[in-house]
Protein backbone atom coordinates (compact mmCIF):
# COMPACT_ATOMS: atom_id res chain seq x y z
CA UNK A 1 0.00 0.00 0.00
CA UNK A 2 1.27 3.20 -0.74
CA UNK A 3 1.93 6.11 1.81
CA UNK A 4 -0.10 9.08 2.05
CA UNK A 5 3.10 10.79 1.21
CA UNK A 6 3.65 8.63 -2.18
CA UNK A 7 -0.10 9.36 -3.24
CA UNK A 8 0.30 12.92 -2.83
CA UNK A 9 3.66 12.98 -5.13
CA UNK A 10 2.25 10.64 -7.70
CA UNK A 11 1.59 12.75 -11.32
CA UNK A 12 -1.54 13.09 -12.30
CA UNK A 13 -3.18 12.11 -15.26
CA UNK A 14 -5.72 14.98 -17.13
CA UNK A 15 -7.29 14.87 -20.24
CA UNK A 16 -7.68 17.79 -22.59
CA UNK A 17 -10.87 17.27 -25.36
CA UNK A 18 -9.39 19.45 -28.04
CA UNK A 19 -10.89 20.89 -31.47
CA UNK A 20 -9.94 19.64 -34.93
CA UNK A 21 -8.49 23.62 -35.63
CA UNK A 22 -5.66 24.35 -37.78
CA UNK A 23 -4.85 25.50 -34.18
CA UNK A 24 -4.21 21.88 -33.24
CA UNK A 25 -3.41 20.22 -36.39
CA UNK A 26 -0.35 22.74 -36.58
CA UNK A 27 0.87 20.98 -33.07
CA UNK A 28 0.43 24.44 -31.40
CA UNK A 29 -1.49 22.23 -28.55
CA UNK A 30 1.45 21.02 -27.32
CA UNK A 31 2.53 24.31 -26.49
CA UNK A 32 -0.37 25.87 -25.06
CA UNK A 33 -2.75 23.68 -23.10
CA UNK A 34 -0.15 20.64 -22.65
CA UNK A 35 3.02 23.02 -21.84
CA UNK A 36 0.84 24.54 -19.23
CA UNK A 37 -0.74 21.54 -17.68
CA UNK A 38 2.97 19.39 -17.57
CA UNK A 39 4.55 22.71 -16.09
CA UNK A 40 1.84 22.50 -13.47
CA UNK A 41 3.00 18.72 -12.48
CA UNK A 42 0.50 16.88 -14.81
CA UNK A 43 0.70 14.32 -16.92
CA UNK A 44 -1.80 14.72 -19.97
CA UNK A 45 -3.85 12.72 -22.40
CA UNK A 46 -5.40 14.68 -25.53
CA UNK A 47 -7.79 13.56 -27.04
CA UNK A 48 -9.55 14.19 -30.69
CA UNK A 49 -13.54 13.90 -30.45
CA UNK A 50 -13.16 12.74 -33.95
CA UNK A 51 -11.46 9.05 -32.90
CA UNK A 52 -14.82 8.68 -31.72
CA UNK A 53 -17.23 6.36 -33.89
CA UNK A 54 -20.89 7.36 -35.29
CA UNK A 55 -21.80 3.88 -34.40
CA UNK A 56 -20.36 3.93 -30.77
CA UNK A 57 -22.83 4.46 -27.34
CA UNK A 58 -21.21 7.89 -26.74
CA UNK A 59 -21.91 7.79 -22.68
CA UNK A 60 -19.82 4.35 -22.23
CA UNK A 61 -17.10 5.47 -24.70
CA UNK A 62 -17.11 8.95 -22.68
CA UNK A 63 -16.73 6.74 -19.52
CA UNK A 64 -14.40 4.72 -20.82
CA UNK A 65 -12.04 7.08 -21.66
CA UNK A 66 -12.01 8.79 -18.55
CA UNK A 67 -10.98 5.43 -17.10
CA UNK A 68 -7.36 6.37 -14.73
CA UNK A 69 -8.06 10.20 -15.56
CA UNK A 70 -8.21 12.67 -12.46
CA UNK A 71 -9.28 16.03 -14.15
CA UNK A 72 -10.63 17.25 -17.14
CA UNK A 73 -9.82 19.90 -19.12
CA UNK A 74 -12.26 21.44 -22.05
CA UNK A 75 -10.30 23.71 -24.80
CA UNK A 76 -11.32 26.35 -27.27
CA UNK A 77 -12.82 25.51 -30.59
CA UNK A 78 -15.82 26.37 -32.34
CA UNK A 79 -19.14 27.66 -31.52
CA UNK A 80 -21.03 25.43 -29.23
CA UNK A 81 -24.41 24.71 -31.03
CA UNK A 82 -27.26 26.77 -30.94
CA UNK A 83 -30.11 24.24 -30.56
CA UNK A 84 -28.62 23.41 -27.16
CA UNK A 85 -29.56 26.33 -25.86
CA UNK A 86 -32.48 27.74 -28.10
CA UNK A 87 -30.28 30.45 -30.21
CA UNK A 88 -29.89 30.84 -33.75
CA UNK A 89 -27.76 28.60 -36.26
CA UNK A 90 -27.24 30.78 -38.94
CA UNK A 91 -25.03 33.13 -36.89
CA UNK A 92 -22.74 30.56 -35.56
CA UNK A 93 -19.44 29.30 -37.00
CA UNK A 94 -17.52 25.95 -36.88
CA UNK A 95 -20.21 24.26 -35.40
CA UNK A 96 -19.34 20.70 -34.56
CA UNK A 97 -22.33 18.84 -33.77
CA UNK A 98 -20.65 15.97 -33.09
CA UNK A 99 -17.77 17.47 -30.71
CA UNK A 100 -20.67 18.63 -28.58
CA UNK A 101 -22.22 15.43 -27.97
CA UNK A 102 -19.10 13.51 -26.69
CA UNK A 103 -17.94 16.65 -24.36
CA UNK A 104 -21.31 16.34 -23.19
CA UNK A 105 -20.89 12.92 -22.49
CA UNK A 106 -17.54 13.82 -21.16
CA UNK A 107 -19.02 16.15 -18.56
CA UNK A 108 -21.76 13.48 -17.22
CA UNK A 109 -19.05 11.31 -16.84
CA UNK A 110 -16.66 13.61 -15.38
CA UNK A 111 -19.10 15.11 -12.72
CA UNK A 112 -20.91 11.59 -11.53
CA UNK A 113 -17.32 10.79 -10.66
CA UNK A 114 -16.62 14.10 -9.06
CA UNK A 115 -13.42 15.28 -11.39
CA UNK A 116 -11.92 18.30 -11.29
CA UNK A 117 -13.36 20.44 -14.62
CA UNK A 118 -11.64 23.19 -16.21
CA UNK A 119 -13.54 24.78 -18.94
CA UNK A 120 -11.94 27.36 -21.60
CA UNK A 121 -13.47 29.77 -23.44
CA UNK A 122 -15.46 27.19 -25.73
CA UNK A 123 -15.01 25.16 -22.50
CA UNK A 124 -16.29 27.27 -20.39
CA UNK A 125 -19.05 27.88 -22.79
CA UNK A 126 -20.06 23.94 -22.80
CA UNK A 127 -20.18 24.32 -18.96
CA UNK A 128 -23.33 26.55 -18.75
CA UNK A 129 -24.99 24.73 -21.73
CA UNK A 130 -24.38 21.79 -19.86
CA UNK A 131 -26.33 22.99 -16.93
CA UNK A 132 -29.64 24.24 -18.68
CA UNK A 133 -28.10 27.97 -19.37
CA UNK A 134 -27.39 30.03 -22.46
CA UNK A 135 -24.96 31.51 -24.72
CA UNK A 136 -24.93 35.31 -26.34
CA UNK A 137 -23.62 36.06 -29.87
CA UNK A 138 -20.87 38.20 -29.52
CA UNK A 139 -19.71 38.62 -33.15
CA UNK A 140 -22.16 40.99 -34.71
CA UNK A 141 -21.16 43.60 -32.42
CA UNK A 142 -18.77 45.53 -33.79
CA UNK A 143 -17.41 47.37 -30.49
CA UNK A 144 -17.51 43.77 -28.78
CA UNK A 145 -15.61 41.99 -32.03
CA UNK A 146 -12.93 44.07 -31.89
CA UNK A 147 -12.93 43.30 -28.22
CA UNK A 148 -12.84 40.15 -27.83
CA UNK A 149 -12.45 38.48 -31.33
CA UNK A 150 -9.39 39.67 -32.36
CA UNK A 151 -6.31 37.98 -29.84
CA UNK A 152 -6.56 41.33 -27.76
CA UNK A 153 -5.54 42.21 -24.15
CA UNK A 154 -8.08 43.31 -22.18
CA UNK A 155 -8.73 43.67 -18.06
CA UNK A 156 -11.19 41.13 -16.12
CA UNK A 157 -13.35 42.10 -12.88
CA UNK A 158 -14.22 39.04 -10.69
CA UNK A 159 -16.45 38.69 -7.49
CA UNK A 160 -14.68 39.76 -4.37
CA UNK A 161 -16.66 36.40 -2.70
CA UNK A 162 -15.66 34.18 -5.84
CA UNK A 163 -12.99 31.32 -5.54
CA UNK A 164 -11.53 32.62 -8.47
CA UNK A 165 -10.48 36.05 -6.68
CA UNK A 166 -9.22 33.77 -3.79
CA UNK A 167 -6.94 31.63 -6.11
CA UNK A 168 -5.71 34.53 -8.14
CA UNK A 169 -5.20 36.71 -5.04
CA UNK A 170 -6.93 39.95 -6.51
CA UNK A 171 -10.15 41.45 -7.78
CA UNK A 172 -9.15 42.72 -10.86
CA UNK A 173 -7.13 41.04 -13.63
CA UNK A 174 -5.17 43.19 -15.48
CA UNK A 175 -4.22 41.82 -18.75
CA UNK A 176 -6.71 38.08 -20.66
CA UNK A 177 -5.90 37.41 -24.13
CA UNK A 178 -9.29 36.33 -25.37
CA UNK A 179 -10.65 35.18 -29.04
CA UNK A 180 -14.80 34.09 -28.87
CA UNK A 181 -17.80 34.90 -31.00
CA UNK A 182 -20.04 33.67 -28.21
CA UNK A 183 -19.89 34.00 -24.36
CA UNK A 184 -22.11 33.07 -21.26
CA UNK A 185 -25.82 34.62 -21.62
CA UNK A 186 -28.24 33.48 -18.55
CA UNK A 187 -25.87 31.34 -16.29
CA UNK A 188 -26.62 27.12 -15.93
CA UNK A 189 -28.43 25.52 -12.78
CA UNK A 190 -25.59 25.95 -9.82
CA UNK A 191 -23.67 28.20 -11.54
CA UNK A 192 -22.74 32.31 -11.16
CA UNK A 193 -21.06 34.53 -13.09
CA UNK A 194 -17.59 35.61 -11.14
CA UNK A 195 -16.01 37.17 -13.49
CA UNK A 196 -16.52 39.93 -16.56
CA UNK A 197 -14.88 42.62 -18.81
CA UNK A 198 -15.27 46.37 -18.97
CA UNK A 199 -17.96 45.84 -21.72
CA UNK A 200 -20.04 43.47 -19.31
CA UNK A 201 -19.21 40.39 -20.94
CA UNK A 202 -18.83 36.85 -18.77
CA UNK A 203 -15.84 36.27 -18.40
CA UNK A 204 -15.68 33.51 -15.58
CA UNK A 205 -18.21 31.04 -14.11
CA UNK A 206 -18.18 28.55 -11.07
CA UNK A 207 -20.74 26.56 -8.75
CA UNK A 208 -23.31 29.31 -7.17
CA UNK A 209 -22.99 27.18 -3.88
CA UNK A 210 -19.10 25.54 -4.21
CA UNK A 211 -18.94 22.15 -2.67
CA UNK A 212 -15.54 22.73 -0.84
CA UNK A 213 -14.56 18.65 -2.36
CA UNK A 214 -15.62 19.89 -5.88
CA UNK A 215 -13.87 21.56 -8.05
CA UNK A 216 -15.18 23.22 -11.34
CA UNK A 217 -14.27 26.37 -12.80
CA UNK A 218 -14.89 28.24 -16.48
CA UNK A 219 -13.16 30.95 -18.04
CA UNK A 220 -13.52 32.88 -20.60
CA UNK A 221 -10.18 34.13 -21.84
CA UNK A 222 -6.75 31.54 -22.65
CA UNK A 223 -4.66 31.21 -19.80
CA UNK A 224 -2.91 28.90 -21.42
CA UNK A 225 -1.52 31.46 -24.01
CA UNK A 226 -0.11 33.56 -20.94
CA UNK A 227 2.64 31.29 -19.76
CA UNK A 228 4.85 33.55 -18.32
CA UNK A 229 2.14 35.29 -15.75
CA UNK A 230 2.12 33.38 -12.39
CA UNK A 231 -1.05 34.37 -11.76
CA UNK A 232 -2.56 32.50 -14.84
CA UNK A 233 -0.32 29.64 -14.06
CA UNK A 234 -2.16 29.13 -10.44
CA UNK A 235 -5.14 28.11 -12.50
CA UNK A 236 -3.43 25.36 -13.89
CA UNK A 237 -1.45 24.58 -10.35
CA UNK A 238 -5.13 24.61 -8.70
CA UNK A 239 -6.52 22.42 -10.99
CA UNK A 240 -3.36 19.93 -10.40
CA UNK A 241 -3.77 20.06 -6.83
CA UNK A 242 -7.48 19.36 -6.67
CA UNK A 243 -6.72 16.08 -8.48
CA UNK A 244 -4.01 15.23 -6.14
CA UNK A 245 -6.47 15.98 -3.21
CA UNK A 246 -8.90 13.92 -4.39
CA UNK A 247 -6.78 11.01 -5.49
CA UNK A 248 -5.50 10.94 -1.93
CA UNK A 249 -8.87 11.55 0.04
CA UNK A 250 -10.51 8.09 -2.17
Amino acid sequence: MKKDSDREQATPTILVSIDRTLWHRLGLSRWTYVRSLRRAGAQVRVFDYAAVSGNEDTDQAARTLLEGIGGLVLSGGGDVDPRLYGGKLESSLAVRPQRDRFELALLKAAEARDLPILGICRGAQLLNVARGGSLVTIRTDTSLRREHGRWRWHPVKLEPDSRLASLFGTVRLERVVSYHGQAVGRPGEGLRIVGRSADGIAEAIEPSAPDESSWLTGVQWHPELSPRSRVQRRLFTSLVAAVRSADTDG
